[in-house]
């Protein structure tokens, strides 16, 4: 594979197998995000039919619109080896407004990888107090996040590996692609405890497997791809939110 990869077509034919999975994870994402936004919807219809105050047609028709695109952020991100953060893959909001800032590695993530599960950060605050300070401190024009979960996909080569020379011991270890969801209503976090409770990240790593059954990723490369490649994604998420 890699060394079809070295001719010039083998190039374009690489880029393009990179473009569609990236392709492929926006597509996860965005699903993802309008399945829990019709979860949300359907309970407040169930409310609503318990005797809860019903909203006019088209109140009704903006506060769907509104959970849809503001209150549930679904994401990957991808490693940048020689900063040692992770940048911006893709999201379930889109527009370069939507940016995620770079995300240092350790707390939540960290003990998500060491754990091989997801983690929702109410549940394990004290992996994450770095990440709830920031949230806390944030200026009257950010906008706040209530919780958020952290997962790591299981799939084949998602992991670098850095070893000792002369024992030849794992002494770095990182996931290239991670998975996330954050939540901005207080209301919706029990749908992180949910997909914590039945392995999310079980589900996404067979999205993985699914399509690296037809082709094969090799996501150092692809990392570095969309980090340093024609996107620019480390640049614009210098400025993001």
């Amino acid at each position: 594979m890699k060394f079809i990869y070295k001719t010039r077509k083998g190039k374009r034919l690489k880029n393009f197998w990179y473009d569609e999975y990236s392709s492929y994870l926006q597509a996860i994402s965005s699903s993802l995000a309008e399945a829990i936004s019709c979860t949300l919807k359907e309970n407040k219809v169930e409310e609503d039919k318990e005797g809860e105050a019903k909203v006019e047609e088209d109140k009704k028709g903006e506060e769907e619109e509104k959970i849809k695109e503001c209150d549930v952020r679904v994401h990957f991100r991808c490693l940048d080896i020689k900063s040692d953060n992770y940048y911006h893959l893709c999201t379930s909001i889109l527009g370069e407004e939507n940016y995620m800032q770079p995300l240092k590695w350790g707390q939540l993530l960290q003990s998500s990888y060491e754990t091989k599960k997801p983690l929702v950060a109410s549940i394990n605050r004290e992996y994450c107090a770095e990440s709830y300070l920031k949230n806390e401190t944030k200026k009257k024009d950010q906008k706040k996040w209530i919780d958020f979960l952290t997962a790591v996909p299981n799939a084949y080569r998602n992991a670098y590996l850095k070893l000792d020379r002369e024992t030849e011991q794992v002494i770095k270890r990182r996931p290239w692609v991670t998975f996330g969801i954050t939540i901005y209503k207080e209301e919706y976090t029990y749908l992180l405890y949910l997909m914590d409770f039945f392995r999310i990240d079980d589900v996404i790593s067979d999205f993985f497997h699914q399509f690296e059954f037809y082709i094969p990723i090799d996501y150092e490369d692809f990392a570095n791809y969309i980090i340093n490649g024609r996107e620019g994604v480390k640049n614009k998420n210098e400025t993001g939110e």
